[in-house]
């Protein structure tokens, strides 16, 4: 996407960011790949130094969103951890840049599921979750020799809706997932529909396409969350009920240093001969079951903690019912 020339040129929020990755790129082009691990171990010791109290509010958070679930739970050392992913993912994306890229170990769970939605010939949708960063899924089907395309927001990465925002700052981010995809779709700022035409064409081709599943988006329906409610954008599973292709969940979780796993589950279990809004809801309403689920036993690994939306969404008191639906349009 081109930005508009209407449009500020950049924020001091785009200068920061480009600074930090100008500052990363050098830095990578000349550290040696084997010392990665001490290089995070450090950035990670340093940041936890002087971060004490961000710390402590993640931990208390979580166990404010969390409840009873997180009984038992070391929720101090989650924080650490997930402030430590979150340095590992972001060295890693810097590393995306330059041509030899970032090379974690990487298991995937579930390619089967792909492979078996594939020969179904009706496509496959991957409704992903915020999990160890938006790269390791991508890089694990693409080693596994699945073609990939990925829908994204046109300010997928940008600090701010500026011309350097949405066009420098934004495209470096993209630059390390699109490095392993056959092909980006992107939702323009606009809200033109024309996107969802190719994604349908996409379909009958027999793609496998990702869709983040945490977005609250228009439209979307409410589902419950650990007590509370969260929005969830219908994309995916209107989708899967109109071309009839399989509805996949898959997750992240970080096993150890650059050590990570992808599990891919099995499809929403949904009944395909339901109206279209039923079918929405039951799937949105399975999907933050999964997440849920997920969120509890791996919450370092989450990286909605620090989407301050979403989490004021969580504590929303929750409607009678499982789920409220806005207008599902597509």
């Amino acid at each position: 996407m081109v930005p508009s020339d209407d449009r500020p040129l950049a924020t001091w929020r785009d200068w920061k960011r480009l600074a930090a990755i100008s500052l990363g790129y050098l830095s990578a082009a000349i550290w040696p790949r084997r010392w990665d691990g001490w290089l995070i171990d450090r950035m990670a010791s340093l940041f936890l130094l002087f971060a004490v109290e961000k710390v402590k509010q993640l931990a208390n958070l979580m166990g404010q969103v969390l409840g009873p679930a997180a009984t038992g739970c070391d929720l101090l050392q989650a924080a650490r951890h997930h402030y430590y992913m979150r340095l590992e993912d972001a060295w890693g994306r810097i590393r995306d840049l330059h041509p030899q890229g970032w090379e974690p170990q990487v298991e995937a769970e579930g390619l089967e599921h792909v492979r078996q939605g594939l020969a179904a010939g009706r496509g496959v949708i991957l409704w992903g979750m915020f999990f160890c960063g938006s790269t390791v899924t991508k890089a694990a089907l693409w080693r596994a020799g699945i073609r990939l395309v990925h829908l994204s927001r046109a300010d997928h990465g940008a600090p701010s809706l500026t011309r350097l925002g949405l066009g420098v700052a934004a495209a470096l981010y993209c630059r390390a997932e699109t490095r392993y995809l056959d092909r980006r779709i992107v939702i323009p700022l606009e809200g033109s529909p024309a996107y969802l035409r190719e994604l349908m064409n996409l379909l009958d081709s027999n793609v496998c396409l990702s869709i983040a599943g945490e977005i609250a988006g228009k439209p979307s329906v409410c589902a419950r969350l650990f007590g509370g409610a969260a929005r969830f954008a219908t994309g995916a599973p209107v989708l899967a009920w109109k071309k009839q292709s399989a509805l996949l969940t898959c997750y992240v979780v970080r096993e150890g240093r650059r050590r990570y796993r992808v599990v891919i589950e099995a499809p929403i279990a949904t009944d395909r001969t339901l109206p279209r809004d039923e079918f929405v809801e039951a799937a949105v309403e399975q999907f933050a079951r999964r997440l849920e689920d997920h969120i509890a036993r791996h919450p370092a690994d989450w990286q909605g903690w620090h989407m301050a939306d979403r989490i004021s969404d969580l504590t929303d008191p929750f409607p009678a019912g499982a789920a409220r639906r806005e207008s599902l349009s597509l």
